[in-house]
């Protein structure tokens, strides 16, 4: 088994995902997976032969074929789109061999090491060093998001949320369009950028001490316009509670009425995997 137990990823600091992540093929096949969220107790089960299976497979990730060794039934429980690709019968299933050159390895890495020990990266530690970047948790997000995998999504999101806030950082144009480019249609990690945007156009202050900021995003009509009708819809809908002082960072969750788990994937009535 690549070794992803034992030490803490740190991801390269890429600038952007370019639209490298994705194929056609491969996005057109997610798609078509059912999303709902898995019972979230198979991730507290130790991880005994039983869950392990004493099967190996082999991932070739990327165009140098970064290869993973992983149980396959740990990999096949756990996210619905190594299930569909391992189905029995498959090819894949007969050879025990995946090659997934539109992936990015680095990614990857993060994700094998949630599936076996549920770990993402995270800023809220008082080492300095090394710590994650927006542009890393997006390039996971976007990842476990076409791998199926909605309990990581939230985890990082909540992540995400927290690199803003502690490292001072703002979302720009680029930022947004990277997003719309590698999500799906109603991803929540495109809602949560709108949201944010949709705050800091809206808030006085910036209105009248960074006018040439809120004049980039207005040109998302031409560049990325479904990011702009996201925006527009948020204000209309949070508005008036979005202007309030209470409101920090420009951080939607500070928003009266809305709670992180409004830019979760799971259902209200399911556990919120960033609670237990």
């Amino acid at each position: 088994m690549t070794d992803t137990t034992q030490n803490t990823i740190i991801l390269s600091s890429d600038q952007s995902l370019n639209g490298e992540a994705i194929t056609q093929q491969s996005s057109d096949a997610s798609k078509s997976l059912d999303r709902s969220a898995p019972d979230l107790s198979i991730y507290s089960q130790p991880l005994t032969p039983e869950v392990l299976g004493n099967e190996i497979v082999k991932l070739f990730v990327g165009k140098k074929r970064k290869e993973f060794t992983v149980h396959r039934k740990l990999l096949c429980d756990r996210s619905k789109f190594f299930a569909e690709a391992f189905k029995s019968g498959s090819q894949k299933a007969k050879e025990g061999v995946m090659y997934m050159p539109e992936y990015d390895p680095e990614p990857m890495a993060g994700v094998i090491d949630y599936l076996y020990r549920r770990y993402v990266p995270t800023v809220r530690t008082t080492n300095s060093h090394h710590l994650p970047t927006g542009v890393q948790f997006r390039k996971l997000y976007y990842l476990a998001e076409k791998l199926c995998l909605p309990s990581m999504m939230d985890k990082l999101l909540e992540e995400l949320k927290h690199c803003h806030i502690v490292g001072n950082t703002f979302i720009t144009t680029r930022s947004v369009s990277d997003v719309y480019n590698n999500t799906c249609e109603n991803s929540k990690l495109r809602l949560y950028y709108a949201a944010f945007v949709g705050i800091f156009i809206l808030k006085k202050k910036y209105k009248e001490k960074s006018i040439q900021e809120a004049e980039k995003f207005a040109e998302m009509a031409f560049s990325c316009p479904q990011a702009l009708r996201d925006v527009i819809l948020f204000q209309a809908k949070f508005g008036a509670k979005a202007t309030r002082s209470s409101v920090r960072h420009n951080d939607p969750t500070t928003i009266e009425g809305i709670e992180m788990c409004y830019f979760h994937t799971h259902k209200p009535d399911e556990a919120c995997p960033c609670r237990e």
